[in-house]
């Protein structure tokens, strides 16, 4: 393709390009930018995108790294997101955007061959190191935002990206802090209560899920909420638990938005059990696949397209994708649409 040199004049020989500033070009960039002229971008540019954009190159080159070298890297990185924190120049809504850690999806594509359970274990690990490293900072912030009688759309933002953080490190008092949230009257701040607990296996979370049920239990669209964070939970949420979960008096079987709250969020969300190494979240959702499509093929050929997505995993995980596959291929009246997608994925 066409390339183009610019040469820029009278600039300090130490100066850090800020590039791309407010979002202008929506590109992948190849820059030769050294960590510590990353870490110097997430730190102290002027520009939000900037140090966003730099805060996300660490973090996933610091998550492809083996265990020594990616905890290495966690000291600059926590320095960093900590001025992030505390500068008043930032909004609350951009400093939650620059401390999310990429997500599961981002991570596998930065891999060859990705285990997703490892890059699980890997995420879930990385920000508890860095929610540790930032305690202090991530204490202040937190006690001064609970102090607020009432907090702006960015402000929940922030505290729940901050509580999260919280709970995952163990600080003292924060999993009490999200179960007090459980109740609130506004559905952000009672499902940020609920997402922190959830990452967890305490007791404190089966009792915000139990209050939550108990609140909402006659209101169809809130529980549906609740089913998602059922299914979703990596610590608890077996194939077992979630065949129980439908027996639920709020469960019904010919909802296509309940069977999505259950089947399609474990497949989605549930990354230990639904990528387990024996390959039984696989053959889990083929065999609800073709009990469903019988009566459902939308939702069938809907729910069956995680199981297509095995291309970057390794050799054994795509027998073991295309193995579920076959098995609900092998059905005698397997409906069109199904039939199609898998037909199209082998």
């Amino acid at each position: 393709g066409e390339t183009q040199d610019i040469t820029l004049h009278n600039v300090e020989p130490d100066a850090v390009p800020s590039l791309f500033r407010n979002f202008s070009a929506p590109i992948t960039l190849k820059s030769d930018l050294s960590k510590d002229e990353q870490l110097h971008l997430l730190s102290h540019d002027s520009d939000a995108f900037g140090r966003w954009d730099a805060g996300q190159s660490l973090m996933l080159s610091a998550l492809v790294l083996d265990e020594g070298r990616m905890l290495a890297e966690l000291k600059g990185l926590a320095e960093g997101l900590s001025q992030v924190l505390v500068d008043q120049k930032l909004g609350a809504a951009e400093k939650a955007q620059i401390l999310a850690v990429p997500s599961q999806r981002v991570v596998e594509q930065a891999l060859e061959t990705p285990d997703p359970y490892a890059v699980y274990k890997k995420r879930r690990e990385f920000t508890q190191d860095l929610a540790l490293k930032m305690k202090d900072t991530i204490s202040d912030i937190l006690n001064d935002l609970k102090k607020k009688k009432r907090l702006t759309a960015p402000g929940r933002s922030l505290y729940n990206r901050l509580l999260n953080l919280a709970v995952l490190g163990q600080f003292e008092g924060a999993e009490e802090d999200a179960l007090s949230l459980v109740t609130h009257n506004n559905m952000t701040l009672a499902e940020a209560g609920l997402a922190s607990l959830n990452q967890t296996d305490s007791k404190l979370r089966h009792s915000a899920l139990e209050v939550f049920a108990d609140r909402w239990q006659n209101n169809s669209l809130v529980m549906e909420k609740w089913f998602k964070y059922e299914a979703s939970a990596p610590l608890i949420s077996t194939p077992e638990y979630c065949d129980e979960l439908m027996k639920h008096p709020a469960f019904d079987a010919n909802n296509p938005n309940k069977l999505r709250s259950v089947l399609a969020v474990f497949a989605a969300l549930n990354i230990p059990h639904f990528h387990a190494d024996d390959g039984s979240g696989y053959l889990y959702i083929a065999r609800h696949v073709v009990n469903i499509d019988a009566r459902n093929p939308q939702i069938a050929a809907n729910l069956v397209t995680p199981l297509t997505r095995f291309g970057q995993y390794s050799a054994e995980r795509k027998a073991m994708m295309k193995g579920a596959l076959l098995r609900i291929k092998g059905e005698e009246k397997l409906s069109p649409d199904t039939s199609e997608i898998i037909d199209k994925a082998l």
